[in-house]
Parts: C-alpha cells; structure tokens; sequence
C-alpha cells in the first residue's frame, strides 16, 4: 500500500461539476483554495484474504479491493464576509455531502403568522422590507383591540437577543396595504384580514438572519447537484520530486 506523500508546492483548485465525471475546468484565479496539512495516498484499498483449507504450507493468496486515492487537507473556517453569501470553499462542503441553503433577503421573513391555540383573528401578508437582525427571532403580535383592517391593534414584541435589546411596541394598528413594523427594520404589509381579530389573539411570526446553512445529506447538493470534483496540480519543488512520509 502507497505512503502518503507529501509536496513542497502544490496548487488546489475546487469547482462542481456540471456532469458527473466530466472535469468542470476549474482556472487558478476563481477556484483556488488555500490549504494546510495536505496528505496524499496515492493508493488505498481492502485487502481480502483467500482462507480456503489447503493441503500444503504457505501464505495464502491476498486480492486488494475497493482502490482509490484518498486526499486529505485542512482548510479555513473564513466566511464570505456577506450575510447569506456562501463562503468561497462552499463547494468543499458540499462535497462532504452538506447541502447548502441561502437564506437571503425576503426569505427572512417567515411566509405566514401561526396562530395560537385559541386565536380565531387570521391574515395574510406581503413581505417587503427583510430582516436585519443577527439571531433568529420570533415575534409575538398580541391583539388589544378587536376588529379587522384599520381598527385591529396590536402589541408587538420579541424577546431580546445577545445583540438586540427586548422588542416591544403598543398599539400598532393593522391595515391592509398599509406597513406593519417588525422588529430589526423587518416591514409586512397585510394584504387581506379574512377573519376579524379579537382581544387576546396572539399570532407569531419568524425572523431569521440572513445567511449560509450547511447541514448534512445524502444528496449534499441544494436542488439539481452537480457533484464537485477537487483538481489539485502538484509540482515537485526539486528533480528529487515528492517526499515519502
């Protein structure tokens, strides 16, 4: 079995493929990744022992299975330095069978307010301006004054966060195509109250920052995957070529 090499100089560059197979063409000036702690095993496999009862002395037949090439490095936990733009090793991690999920500009806006066990008041919005906070955050719209657009008033709260203070605002009223504020900059603004609110009807909506997601699946892609491929181009810093551990 191949040692591990290692290389005075080396040059990795990631990018997904398009086809599965088919070399995606990765350039030094888009897809290159810095990396520490490269190892190289040329050649790894299972080797399977053929103990068949024989009936003479001597070691017996050995079949290596399941060869491949193993690539080990570590890179930087560096984000892209944008909320919800995924960091440039982003392909490295989907490699690893993590799927990747943006959530960016309107999408921190949950779609619907959920209603508490009892509430009977019901609407539904357009989401306008997103959410600028940090932390996820959920918001508590408490009817305190009965009726449906233009009359229904709410308080609106959120507990704090470790970057934002408590959230609490009285007597916010609720019209139809009008803005309603929601905490860190986040705007709705209702389009339909199809059934009037009564006093005590509490209805929450989600907030969640902006950004990248990565959490484990088999598929490690987001929708239709191309299966990234890593390219790496070594080059011998002398004649006497690559080290041997």
């Amino acid at each position: 079995m191949a040692e591990e090499q290692y290389y005075d100089q080396m040059a990795l560059m990631v990018k997904g493929e398009d086809e599965y197979g088919v070399d995606a063409g990765p350039t030094s000036v888009a897809n290159a990744i810095l990396a520490q702690n490269v190892r190289i095993k040329p050649m790894a496999a299972e080797q399977i022992e053929r103990k068949f009862y024989r009936n003479f002395w001597g070691g017996r037949p050995k079949l290596r299975t399941g060869k491949h090439v193993t690539f080990d490095y570590e890179i930087e936990a560096a984000g892209s330095g944008t909320p919800g733009t995924a960091p440039a090793y982003s392909p490295i991690l989907r490699m690893g069978a993590l799927a990747e999920v943006l959530v960016t500009g309107m999408a921190t806006i949950a779609a619907t307010a959920v209603p508490t066990a009892g509430a009977t008041g019901r609407f539904t919005y357009a989401k306008t301006t997103k959410f600028g906070g940090q932390y996820k955050r959920t918001v508590t719209l408490t009817c305190t004054t009965a009726g449906g657009s233009g009359v229904a008033a709410f308080t609106v709260s959120a507990p704090a966060t470790p970057a934002d203070a408590a959230y609490t605002v009285t007597g916010v009223v609720m019209t139809t195509a009008g803005a309603f504020a929601l905490p860190n900059g986040a705007v709705i603004t209702p389009s339909a109250i199809s059934v009037n609110f009564v006093v005590g009807d509490v209805l929450t909506i989600a907030l969640t920052p902006e950004r990248s997601l990565y959490t484990r699946s088999a598929a490690g892609w987001r929708a239709a995957p191309p299966s990234p491929t890593s390219t790496a181009f070594c080059t011998p810093a002398s004649a006497a070529g690559p080290r041997s551990a």
